[in-house]
């Protein structure tokens, strides 16, 4: 799962300029044709993948949500620690 959100941010810290406008579509600015196709494509395999994730009654977690699994995440991380150093 941790994938799918690193990738996004993978593919724009790789300096790939993914236009929100898909009326733009195979125009990026400043990039060989090349690189502009793959970060095209990255983008519509995103978009699908996230359409996918949808149709199958996924919803994204509210912030509080997002926030209560972090603090569990930390507690069991810091109570792992705990029990290594017993």
């Amino acid at each position: 799962m941790r994938t799918a959100l690193w990738v996004p941010l993978l593919i724009l810290s790789a300096g790939f300029a993914l236009s929100a406008d898909s009326s733009r579509q195979g125009s990026s600015s400043g990039l060989d044709p090349e690189r502009a196709r793959r970060a095209e494509a990255a983008k519509a395999a995103l978009a699908e993948r996230m359409e996918a994730r949808r149709a199958a009654g996924w919803t994204p977690k509210s912030k509080d949500e997002q926030m209560l699994t972090q603090l569990r995440r930390l507690r069991d991380k810091y109570q792992i620690k705990q029990d290594r150093r017993a």
